[in-house]
Order: structure tokens, then sequence, then C-alpha cells
């Protein structure tokens, strides 16, 4: 949620909430969702969906890799047809680069999985948020030791979380993506929402020995 940054106004959430305040008919607090966690968030898709917010925006990042491709395009999909299917417009984030190095596993599993997020988006009609795009290889969107975060003093960066150009950068993509969404909202699913293969898919999930960062 954003402990890396320098300063609360900083982190990316605020950021996105700030420009939706200049948007007539948006209420940040009380019409928007964000999903962040893979677990919770996904099991509460259902009750999400039944709380009838305007807008849903999907950021799960590098948490997704306790799952496989095959894993994640399944339970990915049925809950982006469980939030689109509350009649919510849906804006999702690909995983933004997270200092991973070009000669590491990690690194192309995680651009694999940003394409899965764009497919199954697109079969869909929702906007994405390229986050990878927008981060890939930018040293300076990584926070670093001795950079002060808002939490200090017992915080400072970690060659890992964003820093504050990086933060700016994921802001910036869900904009121009939130832009898409609200100029050309997807013509409503009718509610579609399988739960029960949702849950089962992530039931069956299962972790991925040495994946992660």
């Amino acid at each position: 949620m954003g402990a890396f940054a320098s300063t609360t106004d900083n982190i990316f959430v605020v950021r996105v909430h700030n420009d939706l305040k200049t948007r007539s008919g948006i209420d940040p607090t009380n019409d928007v969702v964000w999903t962040m966690n893979p677990y919770d968030d996904l099991v509460n898709a259902r009750r999400i969906a039944a709380e009838h917010r305007k807008l849903a925006i999907v950021e799960l990042g590098v948490h997704w890799a306790a799952f496989d491709a095959t894993q994640f395009r399944e339970i990915y999909g049925a809950m982006l047809d469980c939030l689109a299917g509350s009649g919510a417009t849906v804006v999702v984030g690909t995983i933004p680069w997270l200092n991973w190095r070009p000669d590491s596993p990690v690194y192309f599993e995680m651009a694999y999985f940003s394409q899965i997020i764009r497919e199954e988006a697109a079969k869909r009609g929702i906007a994405v948020a390229d986050l990878w795009a927008a981060t890939d290889l930018r040293e300076d969107a990584i926070s670093r030791p001795g950079q002060p975060c808002f939490m200090a003093p017992n915080c400072e960066g970690d060659n890992y979380h964003p820093s504050d150009i990086g933060h700016a950068l994921i802001a910036e993509a869900y904009i121009r993506a939130l832009d898409a969404a609200l100029a050309n909202p997807p013509p409503p699913n009718d509610g579609r929402c399988d739960f029960g293969k949702y849950l089962n898919a992530l039931a069956n999930a299962r972790p991925v020995p040495g994946a992660g960062p």
C-alpha cells in the first residue's frame, strides 16, 4: 500500500484518489474499491461485487507468484467476471517491475503473468494499467537504502519496493487506464460470476516451489 513512499501524498493509491476527486460522479471513499490481496480479496469477491461500487481497481502484484500460470489465468479470469458482473467499471494493473534482473527466472515469470493479465482483461473489454511497461528496468523507480519513507525513523528503501518515482509511474498508468475506462465503459456482463468455479480454482491452487522474488 505504499510504505516505501517518502510521504503519504506520494503513495500511488493516494495519487489516484486525488485524480478521481477531480472527476464528476466518482467519490473515491464510497464508490471505489481496491483489490490488493490475492487471497482475502479473491475469497471476498462476491461480497465486493454485492457492494455495488462504481469502480473496482485491481492491483494484486507479485503475490500472484504463489500460483502457477495456468492456475493464475483461471483464478484471475474468474475474479474479473465476478467483479465486472457487479456492474462496476473495472480497471486492472499488470505487475510492476520490482528490481528483478533480466537474467533471473522471476523476471520472465512476472512478465508472463503481466501478459496473462492483459489477455484476460482484453477478453472482457477491461482497461489495463500497464505497470510492467511503465516501470520495467527503471532503476529510479526502486527505493534504495538510506532513502526515507513516511514510516521513518524505522523505515527506509529496500532495493525492492517502489520509490516515489515508482509510485508516480504506477499512478500515472492507472490514471491513463481510468481515462479510457470511464470514457468508454464496457457493456455489462449481465451478472456473470461462476463463484463456485472461482472458489474451486482458488482452493485447488498450489504454491509453486521457489516462486517469488
